[in-house]
């Protein structure tokens, strides 16, 4: 938990971070916009249909409201899943410059054991998987055990995500991450903060960074160089 605080006052304190974040949260917030407007034209037309059955103005009120409320509260919970399954697609592209500042900064240097362009792709198709299998798993979960499910879920997926180029950057796939990544001190405790940092509308977004630097500072005290 304690990573995971630290990265968000590193990033809100340091000014010389701000150049590697501004374009991925504005890219975020806007793809955030995005699918909170494909959400709301979804929904609609059900509001509208449950508050037509009642000729009553002030229960078709009621229900139109009831209605909005259900979306935000199921969206709280959502928004959060599907877009930390949309960042554990991109997260090695988006966040890359900023792991490596962070990483030369606790290490005084920056590993680099590049992977052949068949493993990047293998890594990356596997990424791509684990992160929609995760986010269909959330879905259901959000149901089945409200707020615990997604929360583990999201928590492991995020440990994953932004720990994953100090990992990339010493040669080791998704498969050795997998294994070894929960064995780092303070693992548990990331995995925790940072599922319920995503779990908070639209700031989940505006925190990412403060991640990116939590995630990066765990990975590489714990794996060295």
């Amino acid at each position: 938990m304690n990573y995971v605080l630290q990265g968000i006052a590193r990033v809100a304190t340091d000014r010389t971070l701000w150049p590697y974040v501004v374009k991925p949260v504005a890219y975020g917030c806007g793809a955030y916009l995005v699918l909170l407007i494909i959400g709301v034209a979804v929904v609609r037309p059900w509001v509208e249909r449950w508050a037509s059955l009642f000729s009553d103005p002030m229960a078709a009120g009621a229900v139109s409201v009831g209605g909005w409320l259900m979306f935000a509260f199921v969206w709280a919970f959502l928004s959060g899943l599907i877009f930390m399954t949309l960042n554990g697609i991109f997260a090695g592209v988006v966040w890359d410059k900023l792991s490596e500042r962070i990483e030369a900064e606790e290490l005084g240097m920056v590993a680099k054991c590049p992977l052949t362009s068949v493993q990047t792709w293998l890594d990356m198709v596997a990424r791509v998987a684990l992160a929609m299998l995760v986010g269909f798993a959330g879905l259901l979960a959000s149901w089945i055990f409200p707020v615990v499910g997604p929360l583990a879920l999201v928590g492991g997926l995020a440990l994953l995500d932004f720990t994953c180029g100090v990992y990339l950057r010493r040669g080791r796939r998704l498969g050795n991450q997998l294994v070894g990544v929960w064995k780092l001190p303070g693992a548990l405790g990331f995995a925790v903060g940072a599922g319920l940092v995503t779990l908070i509308p639209f700031a989940n977004v505006l925190l990412f960074p403060g991640l990116v630097v939590g995630g990066t500072r765990l990975a590489a005290r714990g794996l060295g160089r």
